[in-house]
């Protein structure tokens, strides 16, 4: 097909890429490959290779041959492999993501181009975006052919909903706009879950409650005082300070002036940042 852009054909190839006929295809120099070997083969056990020359010139073919078929071999399962992994859904939502990230920035690059009045600039991005726009249809027929997008069918997801993820059957510990935190049963690595995209998750199959502990205050408040265990240079101790502010994992303390914070005193202000679990209030 040719198309038009301010006087400039492009023509655009619309054949599928077949992968039947290049699997076909590896597969024959496979077949040949593997049918020299077994002739070098057939040589070498009836023992018509006669000379050391014949003996070593039909080594080096079966040798050869036998490597090339397992080459062509693998061609051939990574080819039905490829064409697999493009067909996934998930796939092909990740590549118009792509697609539609570039059109932004095509769009940004051309009203640049169009403020500062450079006609050819601006040419040269709006064929990016006519492009980028055909690319991003073409996917998105490509995608309603293959299964429609998957995120469409965790739309209504929720916590302790049980989802399919990699054949496995995974508890939904909290959900986001884009991301969704996972428990995997046979990743015991991550045993906080594992953060995953919502267009990697299979259908819901059901829900189980999340049950959160209940949270614990450590008692700590600003200006209070505070027993606390620091760390410095391989060195461990404890002392008491006061609470100057407070953050989600780390305490801001005012420490005592004696010889052991001199140091802290004279570049930091006195001030020490130390865990909260490492802390603990002193009871007035």
């Amino acid at each position: 097909m040719i198309t038009k852009h301010f006087g400039l054909e492009i023509e655009q190839d619309d054949s599928l890429d077949d992968v039947e006929k290049r699997v076909e295809r590896f597969e024959k120099y496979a077949d040949n490959d593997e049918r020299d070997a077994e002739y070098a083969k057939e040589r070498l056990d009836s023992g018509s290779a006669h000379t050391t020359r014949q003996v070593n010139g039909a080594l080096s073919t079966l040798d050869k041959k036998a490597n090339e078929a397992a080459y062509w071999r693998d061609r051939v399962a990574s080819s039905i492999s490829h064409a697999n992994f493009k067909d996934r859904p998930d796939v092909i939502v990740r590549r118009i993501k792509g697609y539609e990230k570039d059109l932004r920035s095509a769009r940004t690059s051309f009203a640049q181009a169009q403020r500062a009045d450079r006609q050819e600039h601006m040419k040269h991005y709006q064929r990016w975006i006519d492009h980028i726009e055909e690319r991003i249809a073409f996917q998105k027929e490509y995608l309603d052919a293959v299964g429609g997008d998957p995120r469409e069918k965790v739309a209504a997801i929720r916590e302790g909903d049980i989802v399919m993820y990699n054949g496995e059957d995974c508890k939904v510990l909290s959900v986001g706009k884009v991301n969704v935190l996972i428990h995997i049963p046979s990743y015991a690595r991550w045993s906080g879950g594992r953060r995953v995209g919502r267009e990697e998750l299979g259908e819901i199959i059901g829900h189980e409650d999340v049950v959160k502990p209940a949270k614990v205050s450590d008692g700590l408040k600003k200006g209070c005082q505070v027993e606390f265990v620091w760390r410095r240079g391989g060195r461990e101790g404890t002392d008491v300070g006061t609470i100057i502010s407070l953050g989600t994992r780390n305490v801001k303390i005012k420490v005592p002036a004696n010889d052991t914070w001199k140091y802290y005193h004279e570049h930091f202000n006195g001030e020490y940042d130390c865990p909260r679990n490492r802390c603990k209030a002193v009871e007035a």
